[in-house]
C-alpha cells in the first residue's frame, strides 16, 4: 500500500457514505414516486478548478512519497508522476465515455468523477504499476464510479451532490 493510500481512501470513502447517509438527499432531489431529479450544478466552474487542485496535489504527494524509498525503487519520482497523471486520464475518459454512451450527451460532471476515481485508484499502487497497466486498473475502476453513484442514488436514495 504505497504511502497509505488504500487505507486513506478506505475510511475517508466510508465516512463520506456515511455523512451522506445522515444528511440525506437535497431538497427536491426526488419526486414524489422516488425517481431522481435532475439538479443544475451550482457552479461548474468551480467544481473544475477543486478537482485539478486535488489532481495537481496527487501528483507531488505520490511522487514525494517516493523520494524516502530505497532499494530498487529509489530514483522513481518521475515514473510515479506520470502514472497518477495518467490515472486521471484514465478515470476521466473513462466516466466521459461512459456517460455519453448512456445518457447520450457528453458531461463534465462524470469526466471530473471519472478523474478522481482515477486519481484514488492509482494512487496506492502507482509505485509498482506501469504505464500501460493503468488503463486496464483505473478504466474498470471508472466504470465502477459511474455506475456504481448511479445504483447509490436509485436503490438507496443516498444524494451525491457530484453525480
Amino acid at each position: 500500500d504505497y504511502a497509505g493510500g488504500g487505507a486513506v481512501h478506505a475510511l475517508s470513502g466510508v465516512a463520506a457514505l456515511m455523512a451522506a447517509v445522515a444528511l440525506g438527499p437535497r431538497l427536491g432531489r426526488f419526486d414524489e414516486s422516488g425517481k431522481p431529479v435532475e439538479i443544475a450544478p451550482c457552479n461548474v466552474g468551480m467544481m473544475a478548478l477543486g478537482v485539478f487542485v486535488l489532481w495537481f496535489g496527487f501528483i507531488p504527494f505520490n511522487a514525494g512519497s517516493g523520494l524516502s524509498v530505497t532499494g530498487a525503487m529509489a530514483g522513481q519520482t518521475t515514473r510515479i508522476a506520470a502514472i497518477t497523471t495518467l490515472g486521471g486520464c484514465s478515470g476521466g475518459i473513462t466516466a466521459l465515455l461512459l456517460g455519453m454512451a448512456v445518457d447520450k450527451h457528453a458531461s463534465i460532471e462524470y469526466a471530473m468523477n471519472g478523474i478522481l476515481a482515477g486519481m484514488v485508484s492509482v494512487c496506492s499502487c502507482c509505485a509498482v504499476v506501469s504505464v500501460w497497466h493503468v488503463f486496464f486498473i483505473i478504466s474498470p475502476l471508472g466504470t465502477l464510479s459511474f455506475f456504481g453513484l448511479n445504483a447509490l442514488e436509485l436503490k438507496f436514495k443516498i444524494d451525491d451532490p457530484w453525480a
